[in-house]
């Protein structure tokens, strides 16, 4: 299947995953307040953004420059939030105005890593031809769990069998991402 380029949300499902992406950018939650996700919003936004990555190949070959490129996160909200306020003009966000690469390891031991995932997937449902995921080593399940991400989970989600389910959701997520990309 051809690599998605325009959002195909329906106005509902786009008006659902932009209000989760302004929690996500609420200034409260850039400097550290974690957000109480609800367990049925987090499970829409991995299931919708499953049929985004399903769509892109392993090895990503049709990027060109200019694109920015974007190391490891490890679950630093502040830090994607600092990436993105680069490009920010005229109130509209840099992932608007300019295409980026990640080049995964977004959870780790960083206390956002849930906010990170969630922003950054609604960022590529919004706007799939700006926004590019690479599976890092922290988004096999053997690494995410000895690093602290399924520990958010239990400390988010009281109920242990609903931590667990996004827990094994978000892994089932990860094994969408592509692997590399060939820019140029």
């Amino acid at each position: 299947p051809q690599r998605l380029k325009e959002c195909i949300l329906s106005p509902e499902e786009k008006k659902k995953c932009e209000g989760i992406l302004a929690q996500v950018c609420h200034r409260d939650t850039i400097i550290g307040a974690r957000i109480a996700f609800e367990p049925d919003d987090v499970m829409w936004v991995l299931q919708k953004v499953q049929e985004y990555l399903d769509r892109e190949p392993m090895l990503i070959e049709d990027l060109s420059w200019p694109i920015r490129i974007v190391g490891d996160l490890n679950g630093q909200l502040y830090d994607l939030d600092r990436i993105f306020d680069v490009l920010t003009k005229d109130g509209k966000p840099g992932w608007e105005l300019a295409k980026y690469i990640f080049l995964g390891n977004y959870v780790g031991k960083g206390r956002q890593s849930i906010e990170t995932l969630m922003g950054l997937f609604c960022i590529k449902m919004l706007f799939p031809d700006n926004i590019f995921l690479l599976r890092g080593t922290r988004e096999f399940i053997d690494v995410n769990k000895d690093c602290g991400f399924y520990r958010e989970f239990l400390v988010r989600y009281s109920e242990q069998e609903t931590a667990y389910v996004l827990y094994q959701t978000t892994n089932d997520t990860f094994a969408y991402l592509s692997l590399a990309a060939i820019v140029g």
